[in-house]
Parts: C-alpha cells; structure tokens; sequence
C-alpha cells in the first residue's frame, strides 16, 4: 500500500502522470508511479519522499510530470483500487465528477468505482441512472446489484425506460429482489419487447406458487410464446397450480387449451 503523502502548496490538484505517454503504456513500473502520483494529486496535490515500494527508487516531483485527464486514473484498474484504498469516502467527489465526462466508457468505470464504496457511493450510482447512455444506466442497475441493494421502485422506473436494453437490466435485478418486486414485474409482462417479456415469465417462475396470480396474468399474454412459457412455468409448481392450469384449458387459444389439457393430465395424480 501507498504511504500517505503530505500537502504541498501551489501544486496542482489535477492527476498526473510521468512525462511520455509511451513509457506509460508500455512500462508497468512507470505504471506504479502514475498510480502514485495521481492518488496524491487527488488529495490535493502532494507528494511522498518515501521510494516507490517496487522499483525502490525515489518518487518523481510533481514538476517530473504532466497533467492529464481524470480517466487515466479509471481505466486503470490498479490505479483504481489505489485511489479508493487510499482516499476511501474521499473518492467520491472526484468519481461523482468523472459521470459528467464526455467518454461513456469513463462514465461507466467511475459507476463501478463507486458501487466499491458502498452506502457513500450509491448517489452517484443512481444518478447514473439517467444517463443518456443506455449502457451507463445499465452500468448503474448492475452495481446496485453488487451492493447488495435492492430499491424495487427506482428499479420500477427503470422498466419505463424507453431503451429495453435497461429494461432487462431492471428485470434481472427486480428478480433478486425478494417478493416486494412482484408488482413490478408483473407490470413487464406486457412490456412492448418480447425480450423483456419472455425474461419477466422466466423471472417469475424462480418466486414460485407466489408468482402464480402474475403467471396467470401471462397466460392472458397476446404473446403467444409469453403464454406458452406461463404454462410451462406453472406446471412445475405442482398441485396449487393446477387450478391456473385448469382455467388454461379454456382459453379461446386452441393450442394454449390443447397444451395446458395435456400439462394437466401429465402432472395430476391419478385418483385410485
């Protein structure tokens, strides 16, 4: 780990990085040292008299180097975990401020970085939610995910998203999100994308018998593969789903009916 430099006054409280970009991209001892230097930068602008742990050699001054962009530091892994090591709660201001920059791909590390914060981190992560990227927003649920957090009517919201990209995204998480994210997903079964809603059947099945009120709903789907994965479903929720099974068999869907007749007559014991 980094020793904690101290505060020098008048230096720059941008990163930077040894001059050179090919010895940056190319060296990985130099990489070290642009780990350094933009941690320390990032408390302020400081420097540290102790060597560089694995070259053992001395530090390079803040003039030994020049400043570059703040997503140096996040497509950086390792200079990634340093800083959040280093800075811990303090990190969030600098990454907060990476959301706003141009590249999604900086936007979408900075989201990353955050979710490593936890609780101090989760204002970012949700502002993230409406980028005007889709793959940012997607970047957002996902780290929510990691977080372990589960904030069903944000993730609601996101089901309204006009990108269905993030709307999967919304039903993959609301489906970790224990039985409070039901109303929600019920709702998907009727999402304009078949994608979504083939993902929200196949989601309500892991709730089990709890699910069978909004697997019923599907079997009123006017897609016909929604209603034919709905039965299915149902089907492997044994005896309490055998009235939904039953109500299948009178649909007005000749192969709906058909199928749930023959469902019924395979899962339903035989009466001696």
């Amino acid at each position: 780990m980094f020793a904690m430099p101290r505060p020098l006054e008048g230096v720059s409280v941008f990163p930077k990085v040894p001059r050179g970009t090919a010895d940056y991209e190319e060296d990985d001892e130099v990489r070290v040292v642009a780990v350094f230097i933009v941690v320390a930068n990032l408390l302020a602008g400081c420097r540290s008299d102790d060597p560089n742990p694995r070259t053992k050699q001395p530090m390079p001054q803040p003039s030994d180097a020049v400043s570059v962009p703040l997503e140096v530091l996040l497509t950086e892994p390792e200079a990634t975990s340093a800083m959040i090591e280093e800075l811990g709660p303090r990190a969030v201001v600098p990454l907060t401020r990476a959301l706003y920059h141009e590249d999604p791909e900086v936007r979408i590390a900075a989201v990353d970085a955050l979710a490593e914060l936890g609780s101090k981190g989760r204002p970012g992560v949700e502002l993230a939610l409406e980028d005007e990227v889709p793959e940012v927003r997607c970047a957002g649920i996902e780290a929510l995910l990691r977080m372990g957090l589960h904030p069903v009517e944000r993730l609601r919201e996101c089901l309204r998203d006009d990108e269905p990209s993030v709307r999967l995204a919304a039903v993959a998480a609301l489906a970790q999100s224990g039985v409070s994210a039901l109303p929600a997903l019920r709702e998907a079964i009727c999402d304009s994308d078949a994608e979504v809603r083939l993902k929200t059947v196949v989601a309500l099945e892991d709730f089990g018998p709890v699910a069978i009120p909004a697997l019923e709903d599907a079997l009123e789907s006017d897609d016909r593969d929604v209603r034919m994965v709905a039965l299915d479903a149902l089907a492997r929720m044994g005896p309490l789903a055998h009235r939904s099974i039953e109500l299948a068999m009178q649909s007005r869907d000749r192969e709906l009916a058909v199928r749930a007749a023959t469902t019924l007559k395979r899962v339903r014991p035989r009466v001696l």
